[in-house]
């Protein structure tokens, strides 16, 4: 029994927001949201070893019932959402239009983690985090033969510093190079 044999333990208690978005030429193609609220408990037993428990099998309804300091999702979705298709259509605009450019398809994936950490020894840990990451594929033709070119960046940064970074302005700028110059080394 882990409460007989635990020195210590803390407990957790992780909200998790995510947005996908996939763009094609002038459309959206795909939006996914979702939210998660999951708890975990780590013990440190007396041998000295950590043993985690995770209780996947508490409705997410509980949840809703505990007064955590957790933000809505209905904020997450209106503030997220046109300012990540702004972005989108910015980098969309550095992919060249060259003729051999068929097609091309942006990702933009973004999850937001509010964490609380209880122990038994002080106030709760509150903590944030965020991770952007963006790709782009891109598509080249000629004489009947396709080529494609892939770029990715991903950090754990928040979508505020990842709009003003080059290289992830960039990615549909890169991606088509890429597509490219492996049609042109054929």
């Amino acid at each position: 029994d882990l409460q007989k044999e635990a020195l210590w333990g803390e407990v957790y208690i992780e909200k998790r927001e995510t947005l996908k978005i996939i763009y094609e030429p002038n459309r959206i193609d795909e939006i996914q949201s979702g939210e998660e609220i999951g708890l975990s408990i780590r013990a440190i037993k007396k041998d000295l070893s950590t043993e985690f428990c995770a209780t996947n099998s508490i409705p997410q309804s509980f949840f809703k019932k505990l007064p955590l300091p957790f933000t809505s999702q209905s904020s997450f979705l209106k503030e997220w959402l046109s300012e990540r298709l702004e972005f989108l259509k910015k980098v969309e605009t550095e992919i060249p239009r060259s003729g051999h450019i068929k097609h091309y398809r942006l990702l933009l994936l973004e999850t937001k983690k509010e964490i609380l950490i209880i122990t038994p020894e002080k106030e709760p840990i509150k903590q944030k985090r965020e991770y952007v990451r963006v790709a782009a594929i891109v598509v080249s033709e000629k004489d009947g033969v396709l080529e494609r070119g892939y770029e990715a960046a991903g950090y754990v940064l928040p979508f505020s510093q990842v709009k003003q970074r080059e290289e992830f302005l960039c990615i549909g700028k890169r991606a088509a190079e890429l597509a490219l110059k492996m049609l042109s080394a054929r």
